[in-house]
């Protein structure tokens, strides 16, 4: 109880400089191993100490997670970690150790062959311009004839004049933008027009995006390229620094990762991304489950985080050095990093030495 207070206070933000967002994502976890930790205490009558915490102890709540909870390695990843950091900080602040022991086995996460466009699907989605309002085709595509598209109108900068859109036109020039910058949806949407940093005294069209990453509060730069800076000048003409780079919604909001997910996996629909792959569930036998392992094709598997995987897998390929990768995705851990790609055939025949015979 004293850990979750501490970790839930305004003093936890400003020594480790997290966000409130983090702590939010964890708040479940928190509530699970409570809510065991007491049914625990009341199933053994006893008063639950440190020196309980064994590989016993470990076993049921993996136990209780697994069949109670139904949850998924990944998922029970997640309670681990707040244990870990529940003894880092009993360590830190009382000077108490106690020992941790987890059976990796038995939540080991299977390696998972990286879903993720490729650079000409990239580019097809980019010049894909039948959603947008300039282009006489749109209107087939609004919502009076079955689909979801509607119109967006963007304020800009102290005057009455608007640019209309259409929703589905900035969601795809979105995507598109975080595929292209390896931007976190929740970076990318909160944008506004400062975020582009020209080279001084050179030319204008050169320069960065710079803005400080909100699950992280990491300074990061990426470099501008051609398509970066097409979508760029088309949201941000008419605006003041201030202004949000990408629309709002109808009601004047930004637009939610639940609901953007929903309109570009129909985007992706509609642009022809029927390649079949497949992205099955594991249980903790480290098997898939039945029925999650068959193929898909790839605008049902398309999410807003499907623009840093690609995004890296682009650099990849290209031979950009892992730091430079790093330093532009705001990755400070190699271990995180590394699950943002597989490594393919390709990329095992660039590593082929010829010389031998």
């Amino acid at each position: 109880n004293e850990y979750t207070n501490w970790f839930y206070s305004d003093e936890y933000l400003v020594i480790t400089q997290n966000r409130n967002s983090y702590r939010s994502a964890l708040k479940t976890s928190f509530d699970d191993i409570s809510d065991f930790s007491n049914e625990y205490q009341r199933k053994e009558r006893i008063k639950l100490l440190l020196e309980n915490i064994t590989l016993e102890w470990i076993s049921d709540l993996l136990t209780y997670l697994e069949k109670n909870k139904g949850y998924l390695p990944s998922t029970i990843n997640k309670r681990i970690k707040v244990l870990r950091l529940f003894k880092s900080w009993l360590r830190d602040t009382k000077n108490i150790s106690f020992n941790l022991v987890i059976p990796k086995k038995r939540f080991k996460e299977p390696l998972r062959e990286v879903i993720c466009f490729n650079h000409k699907q990239i580019l097809e989605l980019h010049e894909f311009k039948e959603f947008d309002a300039s282009n006489d085709k749109h209107t087939k595509y609004l919502k009076k004839e079955g689909t979801d598209v509607i119109y967006i109108e963007d304020e800009l900068n102290k005057s009455k004049r608007e640019s209309l859109y259409t929703n589905y036109e900035i969601y795809k020039d979105m995507l598109v933008w975080m595929c292209v910058t390896g931007m976190r949806f929740s970076d990318t949407v909160n944008l506004t027009v400062l975020s582009k940093e020209f080279i001084k005294g050179g030319d204008r069209k050169l320069g960065e995006i710079k803005y400080t990453s909100i699950k992280t509060n990491t300074l990061i730069y990426v470099p501008i390229v051609n398509i970066t800076e097409s979508i760029f000048e088309k949201y941000s003409r008419g605006k003041s620094v201030d202004q949000p780079l990408f629309p709002l919604t109808v009601s004047g909001n930004r637009v939610s990762n639940q609901k953007i997910n929903k309109h570009i996996k129909d985007i992706c629909r509609l642009v022809g991304f029927n390649t079949m792959v497949t992205n099955p569930d594991y249980g903790n036998d480290g098997l898939p489950i039945e029925g999650t392992d068959k193929p898909k094709p790839l605008w049902e598997e398309v999410t807003t985080h499907i623009g840093r995987r690609s995004f890296i897998r682009y650099h990849i390929e290209k031979g950009t050095p892992v730091h430079t990768i790093k330093s532009m995705t705001g990755h400070s851990s190699t271990r995180v990093f590394e699950k943002y790609f597989s490594v393919i055939k390709s990329d095992r025949m660039k590593s082929m030495d010829y010389g031998y015979t």
